[in-house]
């Protein structure tokens, strides 16, 4: 049980780097991570692993094993953080292109209006050229 619980908390820290990571590249200030009492967990989880299994107390199994549980539950939560924080990355660069878009839209749809102001001028003085004309 020792070893099953050594490898999701190592993968949770991973994984809660990559989310800060993540949110630092998008210029964003992360949230406050727990880290120290995740160094801390990991510090205690390795303690109480090193010990000979002879040596530990039930009390300190029991904690091995609570601690064990607590770290996945840890690196549960950082997966499911670090997908959120994946798709709110892919929904920020739809929006940008999104804003981009409509930015280039509307500077074309000015230029058709100029385009269209300018020929209604254009009209209006060949009308008044014919006009004066007759």
């Amino acid at each position: 049980a020792a070893a099953d619980g050594a490898a999701p908390p190592a993968a949770a820290e991973a994984a809660l780097g990559e989310v800060a990571l993540g949110e630092a590249a998008e210029g964003e200030v992360a949230e406050e991570v727990e880290e120290p009492r995740i160094v801390t967990l990991f510090r205690r989880l390795k303690e109480l692993q090193e010990l000979p299994e002879d040596v530990q107390s039930l009390e300190q199994k029991e904690e091995l094993a609570n601690l064990s549980e607590e770290l996945a539950a840890m690196h549960e939560e950082a997966q499911q953080l670090n997908a959120e924080a994946k798709v709110t990355r892919r929904l920020a660069r739809r929006s940008e292109k999104a804003r981009v878009a409509a930015v280039e839209a509307s500077a074309d749809m000015r230029k058709a209006l100029e385009q269209t102001d300018d020929e209604v001028q254009r009209r209006r003085d060949d009308a008044a050229r014919k006009a004066s004309f007759w």
